[in-house]
């Protein structure tokens, strides 16, 4: 076989090339720290690498996610807590209304108080975080949740809704950001027509606040309806003589049932009213039922007795005492719901917590599995690159001399 000198030095300078795209191979490993800088490098490590990138990427998300929910269930849970401390002020001050000995005035200095920590927890509910979203409105988190109601008295008003955000923050594991003011404080009355719901009924918290600083000042007693008309019944408030006089049959005869029970109520409070100096109470009738609700701004006691046909009032003398108890019932429920909400938001936490060790974990382990695929064995390439650099230079020198070697230099 006849190999030509041609051959020999393509062969020669092939070798060479090879080394040297090798040794700039190393050199670019050793510079970069990279061993696979395309899929050619290493199709099967490429795949590898997009998959640990991507799950890092995933895992680095789910871990924003939880910080996010820490950040507003942290506030959540602050707010709660900051709720019970004033709700244990408002019940101190509640049974201390509550005593007999009180006066006009010490009922007055304690609901002034009480009304004061009302307005402080509508306040707390009224939270806004960093971002300026308020805690309590459920999906609305612009939107304030809470506020009094200006054309019903003693009721308050709810602008959120009752939905809850849920934020991924693990492969499996989801969780709220955050609680309805509606399922937090209760849902409130709302505006005329609603009617706030009588003392041990009371859903929301304001509310029954609001109801108990009524009750203290002024120990208001609702009558029924009235239903018919009848004869001239006098009855007495407080020991004085009421002269409540029915209209006459004449005037109502073609007035329907429930225009009587109005006319009549409206009746029956004028005449309560023009005596109020002497009784100390006043009397105000609803326009749409005819019932009266009589009021004593000292929160005395009220008195009723005599001939109350007629009136919607029931005979008998009225305390503010079981109405206080119902109302605080009502405002032990709220604190008490307020607690339980407070409990989960804590059970929230401990999730979130134990979830943002595995998510470090986990993309610890990700890294560290993804740098054994991508990142070079800096050691072993350094070596490898100092081994590549002599084996060319050594390349390099041979095919130089070969490169001299002639047949002419040899004939005579």
């Amino acid at each position: 076989m006849r190999i030509s000198s041609s051959w020999g030095q393509q062969t020669a300078v092939s070798s060479i090339i090879s080394q040297e795209s090798e040794l700039q191979q190393t050199q670019t490993e050793v510079s970069t720290g990279i061993k696979t800088l395309q899929p050619s490098d290493g199709p099967a490590a490429t795949v590898n690498i997009n998959n640990l990138t991507q799950s890092i990427s995933q895992t680095q998300q789910y871990q924003t996610n939880n910080d996010a929910a820490t950040q507003r269930l942290s506030m959540e849970n602050s707010s709660l807590q900051s709720a019970s401390g004033l709700l244990n002020q408002i019940n101190a001050l509640c049974v201390q209304g509550m005593n007999g000995t009180n006066n006009a005035d010490d009922k007055a200095s304690i609901a002034a108080q009480i009304q004061s920590l009302n307005q402080q927890l509508v306040s707390v509910a009224n939270t806004q975080n960093v971002n300026g979203e308020y805690l309590f409105s459920g999906t609305k988190s612009t939107t304030p949740p809470f506020s009094q109601d200006p054309s019903n008295p003693g009721a308050y008003d709810y602008s959120g809704n009752s939905a809850q955000r849920t934020i991924q923050v693990g492969t499996n594991t989801s969780v709220a950001d955050g609680d309805p003011g509606n399922s937090v404080f209760g849902a409130p009355t709302g505006p005329a027509p609603a009617t706030v719901p009588t003392a041990g009924s009371v859903n929301n918290i304001f509310e029954a606040i609001n109801q108990f600083v009524t009750t203290l000042t002024t120990n208001p007693v609702k009558g029924s309806a009235q239903t018919v008309l009848g004869a001239t019944n006098a009855f007495t408030i407080n020991g004085v003589t009421i002269p409540a006089m029915a209209a006459p049959a004449s005037q109502l005869a073609s007035i329907p049932p429930i225009a009587n029970a109005v006319t009549q109520g409206t009746s029956v409070a004028t005449a309560i009213n023009l005596l109020t100096g002497s009784t100390g109470v006043t009397a105000i009738s609803d326009p749409i039922t005819g019932a009266i609700t009589l009021s004593n701004k000292t929160g005395a006691d009220i008195a009723i007795a005599g001939d109350t046909t007629n009136t919607g009032l029931t005979v008998a003398t009225t305390t503010s005492t079981s109405l206080l108890q119902a109302s605080l019932g009502d405002i032990t429920k709220g604190a008490n719901q307020i607690l339980s909400i407070n409990a989960v938001v804590g059970g929230r936490l401990n999730t979130l917590t134990m979830q943002s060790t595995i998510n470090s974990g986990a993309v610890i382990n990700m890294q560290t599995a993804l740098s054994s695929v991508q990142n070079v064995d800096e050691a072993a390439a350094i070596s490898s690159l100092n081994l590549q650099s002599v084996a060319l230079q050594a390349s390099q020198q041979a095919y130089s001399q070969v490169n001299k070697l002639s047949l002419f230099n040899y004939i005579n």
